[in-house]
């Protein structure tokens, strides 16, 4: 039997979702991990569980080189998708460049290219005793669901901010764009880019930048669509990204598209999901066939609207009651993350929500109306 190999996954996104996948198209899947802990799935789905150290490519490619009839390898976790690529290019299997993964993950680079590249300019720098003009963003300069994203007015709140983080070496500092704020959501195959469509996003409040719904596709114009289009093919082209999923993270302000992020991978905050019930298509299978190397089309298709709002508790504390009384016809997909008696702490980042609400209508403001209505069934309290 062809076997896929997944190193490790995102923890509350689709990476269950791309495993039950690969199996329904009759793949052994390998999941391989240095913490299986960390993966409640691991108990319900019938897999091949492989314990390694997942940040040493050597070690991957030792034991993946002795699987018989593997296929195809890749990562649906941002931290180890240039591992899954090196050891996919080392055995010959369907890979996105390495090198323009590193392109992208590198915050700092990735804006010096993009300006290289005469796409609008984000002022940017590492260097804490830049002369900088106030709002600006503080950042890892390499990370993911907005951990350790902050607004910060002045010097010194640059300076406690930076104090707070884990890694309080690499960071990036970058000018604050007003505007909308937008993704594209994009797979480069065969010499192509295929835009399957661009996400409005919504952020809670600041100083912190957590997103707190989308809609797909976003209500935009024709023109803006394509100044979109024109913009992320040339930032893509700019970094060498040649395969697989991106989701391109940008604002629009002035009729001009500012790219903030290029993630080289699917995204995040359920967006797949999004686009699969929008566009009536099985986007992560087809991303599975994508990298076992099987024929896939990714047109982009019309179809419905859909939203997804996510729900963040207001206080921290442990959940007494927790509950989603919802009845509305255009909801389609409800979940928690947390039940009664777990801890809720609040960081200002992906890990504040815990649940979130879909909802798929023939318009955005069907949509929404449900979106608000069931948003109000829900209960929850915390002490």
């Amino acid at each position: 039997m062809p076997s896929i190999a997944f190193i490790e996954s995102n923890t509350t996104g689709t990476g269950e979702k791309f495993i039950i996948a690969a199996k329904e198209l009759g793949l052994q899947v390998i999941f391989a991990t240095i913490n299986s802990k960390k993966y409640s799935f691991l108990e319900t789905i019938d897999l091949q569980l492989e314990v390694i150290d997942t940040s040493n490519t050597d070690s991957l490619y030792e034991y993946l080189a002795n699987i018989a009839d593997l296929v195809g390898i890749t990562s649906t976790s941002e931290r180890f998708i240039c591992n899954a690529a090196v050891v996919a290019k080392q055995l010959g299997l369907p890979h996105t460049d390495p090198a323009a993964i590193k392109n992208c993950r590198d915050k700092f680079k990735l804006n010096n290219i993009l300006n290289n590249a005469k796409l609008p300019a984000i002022s940017s720098s590492n260097n804490i005793d830049h002369d900088f003009s106030f709002p600006v963003v503080v950042k890892p300069n390499t990370g993911t669901g907005s951990i350790g994203v902050k607004l910060c007015n002045s010097q010194s709140d640059i300076i406690k901010h930076i104090n707070s983080l884990e890694n309080k070496s690499e960071i990036l500092i970058q000018e604050y764009i007003v505007g909308d704020e937008y993704s594209a959501e994009v797979v480069a195959m065969g010499g192509e880019y295929y835009i399957l469509g661009i996400t409005k996003k919504y952020l809670g409040p600041e100083p912190y930048f957590v997103e707190i719904s989308h809609d797909f596709p976003a209500n935009i114009s024709t023109r803006l669509h394509n100044n979109i289009v024109t913009t992320v093919n040339i930032a893509l082209q700019a970094v060498g990204f040649d395969f697989g999923p991106a989701h391109i993270e940008f604002r629009v302000f002035n009729n001009k598209v500012y790219i903030i992020e290029i993630n080289p991978r699917l995204a995040g905050g359920m967006i797949p999901i999004l686009i699969e019930y929008a566009q009536d298509i099985e986007l992560i299978k087809k991303l599975v066939k994508l990298f076992i190397n099987q024929p896939v089309g990714f047109a982009a298709k019309t179809g419905y609207s859909t939203k997804i709002s996510f729900i963040i508790p207001e206080q921290e504390g442990c959940i007494e009651n927790i509950a989603l009384g919802i009845k509305n016809n255009h909801i389609v997909e409800k979940h928690l993350y947390k039940n009664i008696g777990d801890l809720v702490t609040l960081k200002g980042d992906f890990s504040d929500r815990i649940g979130f609400i879909i909802a798929k209508a023939d318009n955005i403001a069907d949509c929404r109306a449900a979106i608000n209505s069931a948003l109000s069934g829900v209960e929850i309290k915390i002490t």
